[in-house]
């Protein structure tokens, strides 16, 4: 006869939100104990009592709320995922493309909670932080066919229960790009805005210079008020890619020649997004050339291998 396990799926879910990934691993082996180990050794689930974890949880590990805001097409959607290192927000959003949506870093697989647009997901990534993140997507705020985006995103951006405002530039220098720089620049504390300069993957040697854009991003910003911006360059495609390629190895013939291709390119010198050498770390190093680990230790809080672009 088959015996009933202490845990369920669900409460191991949780378990797993709430402890550091060290915890979690430590107590995984206990959570599958049958009821006949668990009565002659009543202990466990006291060491496991949800009560005591949380309040744990709460001393010990705060999460780190991102708030990501761009204008349609700018790529948002593909930094979260680079982050993730997995398609999710595609998946999560096909019905609910008018929502915020909030993913919080979880080590118990990757699902979508009752549908009121929370998502447990790992963050992939090949050194395990202490600095566990939550991400709110919001929707893109130029859609002219759907005016409550706008209201949604503003509405969330002025709540200011973040610690950092990415906001994502997809094509700069835009009047779309400038008046809504213009309308964050007001609303949002400086300290706490981040300005990602993505798509730099479709950059041309030929025609486009990040160099020369940086400094008239800056100049645009210093402009509206908002002097010493710290602007991220990268491409967050090519960020999804290598996370992809790394974890999962799942990338269809298409994406592994699109990321063969990206690693060459942003391997050149004329490419290179990274401030630091990431020494025998193939992984690491393949994410500072694309400008995504600089940024991802700045959200995380991590100067362990890159220091942040400014």
């Amino acid at each position: 006869m088959r015996r009933k396990k202490i845990i369920t799926e669900e409460s191991k879910q949780i378990i797993g939100d709430l402890l550091s990934k060290e915890r979690y691993l430590a107590l995984e082996p206990r959570l599958n104990l049958d009821v006949e180990h668990y009565l002659k050794n009543r202990n466990i689930l006291e060491a496991i009592n949800l009560n005591t974890i949380r309040w744990q949880s709460q001393q010990n590990r705060e999460f780190t709320r991102i708030l990501v805001t761009a204008n349609t097409s700018s790529g948002k959607s593909t930094l979260v995922n680079a982050l993730l290192g997995l398609n999710v927000v595609a998946t999560a959003q096909e019905s609910k493309t008018a929502a915020v949506t909030q993913i919080i870093e979880s080590y118990t697989g990757t699902r979508i909670i009752n549908n009121e647009n929370l998502i447990r997901a790992p963050f992939l990534m090949k050194k395990y932080t202490s600095n566990r993140l939550a991400v709110i997507d919001t929707p893109g705020v130029n859609d002219a066919q759907n005016p409550k985006y706008v209201k949604l995103t503003k509405e969330a951006i002025l709540k200011n229960n973040y610690s950092y405002l990415v906001y994502v530039i997809g094509t700069p220098g835009s009047i779309e790009e400038f008046n809504y720089m213009r309308w964050i620049i007001k609303h949002v504390e400086h300290e706490k805005i981040i300005f990602v300069l993505n798509k730099i993957d479709n950059y041309q040697a030929s025609e486009d210079n990040v160099i020369s854009t940086l400094t008239k991003l800056k100049f645009d910003l210093e402009k509206i008020g908002y002097p010493n911006a710290i602007i991220y360059p990268m491409s967050a495609y090519a960020a999804y890619l290598i996370k992809r390629h790394e974890f999962a190895n799942d990338l269809d013939n298409d994406e592994l020649d699109e990321y063969e291709y990206l690693i060459k390119k942003f391997k050149r010198p004329q490419n290179n997004l990274s401030q630091t050498k990431v020494r025998n770390v193939k992984f690491l190093d393949l994410l500072s050339i694309c400008g995504m680990l600089a940024f991802e230790n700045k959200i995380r809080g991590e100067l362990n291998y890159e220091t942040s672009i400014h």
